[in-house]
């Protein structure tokens, strides 16, 4: 599979790996943006317990993530953590922080 390919996987299969009991009453919007190989805008929005993923930029992201595709796929599959990425400048932010370090808690990583 390319990245481009592994790229579209993960954005399709994020509502069935979503657990909203992890999400809990959390409502915010973070918008993906990859570069590289599968490049794209996805917006994620999570509203107590549902989520909603769409191509696109969001109106008013609470938080942005900006990073390569490739080291996206990495952090899916816990090859990384977004801690790690955030210090060696493979992530950057915009919003807020902690929502994003938390992002990928939300999601079961199994599923594939």
């Amino acid at each position: 599979m390319s990245v481009a390919d592994d790229v579209k996987t993960i954005f399709e299969k994020m509502p069935e790996a979503f657990l909203p009991d992890r999400a809990g009453k959390l409502k915010a919007v973070f918008q993906i943006e990859l570069t590289g190989e599968g490049a794209g805008v996805w917006s994620v929005a999570i509203d107590n317990g549902t989520i909603e993923v769409k191509t696109g930029r969001a109106d008013a992201p609470d938080v942005g993530i900006k990073m390569d595709s490739k080291d996206y796929i990495e952090l899916v599959l816990e090859k990384a953590t977004p801690f790690s990425m955030f210090m060696h400048g493979k992530i950057k932010l915009q919003g807020d922080e902690g929502l994003a370090v938390h992002f990928h808690e939300m999601f079961d990583r199994t599923i594939g």
